[in-house]
């Protein structure tokens, strides 16, 4: 079936959403939809003729429900578990060397800048500012 066809098919769905700028679009539709986008954006037609082709007269939208899709995958990737967890992972034991770490700078939003303090002195400092 090409493009074009099925974008027809989704006609008589949408013709029985309300015709003002209050439409609401049910979430199964809205899915089918933007699967529907996805294939037509990857074969080259972009996001507003897909609105087009589908009689939405506001382009935006698709472009809308493309971003919130997206960040939704961002947010779910976020969360995503790793797939280390299923694989048996050994623990190898590492040797730390204490060494000098150099010349510690301490910068405030003041604008005032310290240098050459230890790192013990710099966290006393730090729990004594405000």
């Amino acid at each position: 079936m090409k493009i074009a066809d099925e974008a027809a098919t989704f006609h008589p769905e949408i013709l029985r959403l309300r015709t003002d700028k209050a439409r609401r679009y049910p979430a199964e539709l809205k899915r089918r939809i933007l699967e529907w986008v996805s294939r037509a954006m990857a074969s080259g037609i972009n996001a507003e003729d897909c609105a087009r082709m589908l009689g939405i007269t506001r382009g935006t939208r698709i472009t809308k429900w493309l971003q919130a899709a997206d960040k939704k995958k961002a947010r779910a990737s976020i969360f995503a578990t790793s797939s280390l967890e299923d694989e048996a992972v050994t623990l190898v034991p590492v040797a730390v060397e204490a060494g000098d770490i150099g010349q510690l700078v301490l910068l405030t939003p003041g604008g005032h800048r310290i240098e050459g303090l230890s790192f013990v002195q710099l966290r006393e400092l730090l729990t004594v500012l405000p």
